[in-house]
């Protein structure tokens, strides 16, 4: 089977994660909308009705992590509508970390982590993304690290891709690194909860 039509046939595996404001409530669940282009915003679509030019949407989700203020969320699109993983956390009432048009902001810094960290820990902090920047090259990214911002674009990583091979119909699947940005995040929020307990 071509790849194009496990695709559209939907046995295509995608797995994303996400890092979203709030403390999810259910360890998992289904969300299942009907959606559709917001007519106000072009750029956003927005959960509707079952009419019109609608079009299902459905996301299964499990919790990974809950930290105090954050969840590390475990997602797997059935369908693939545009923004879909985005509108539906949103919907949740649990915005993607740092997705600006869905209501999770701007970024993520060291104090929305933890309101109350200790200046040395954040110095701690800020120095081991100095450090890691200083190992790239350009002037601008070893710059960037000296504000206390943990990631500024939305928090959302596609993890894993599974499919059959086209020819030989053998399983395959493909797993993508964490972003670096992705990962410090993860691991401020799980330094923090360490603390609180």
């Amino acid at each position: 089977c071509r790849l194009s039509e496990q695709f559209e046939q939907r046995t295509t595996v995608k797995e994303y994660r996400a890092i979203v404001w709030g403390e999810v409530a259910q360890d998992h669940g289904i969300i299942d909308t009907h959606v559709r282009i917001n007519p106000k915003v072009r750029e956003k679509m927005q959960v509707c009705e079952a009419e019109g030019n609608a079009r299902q949407a459905v996301t299964h989700y499990e919790v990974a992590e809950r930290f105090r203020g954050f969840t590390f969320m475990h997602l797997k699109p059935k369908t693939g509508r545009t923004h879909q993983l985005r509108l539906h956390m949103s919907n949740l009432g649990h915005p993607i970390v740092a997705d600006e048009l869905y209501g999770g902001g701007k970024c993520v810094r060291v104090a929305d982590v933890d309101g109350s960290i200790a200046q040395a820990e954040r110095e701690t902090l800020l120095s081991r993304k100095a450090e890691s920047a200083a190992k790239k090259s350009g002037f601008e990214s070893v710059v960037d690290t000296f504000d206390d911002v943990l990631i500024r674009r939305q928090a959302l990583h596609a993890f894993r891709l599974s499919f059959r091979h086209p020819e030989s119909g053998i399983p395959m699947t493909f797993e993508a690194p964490w972003p670096q940005d992705f990962e410090e995040c993860l691991l401020a929020l799980r330094s923090q909860s360490e603390k609180s307990h």
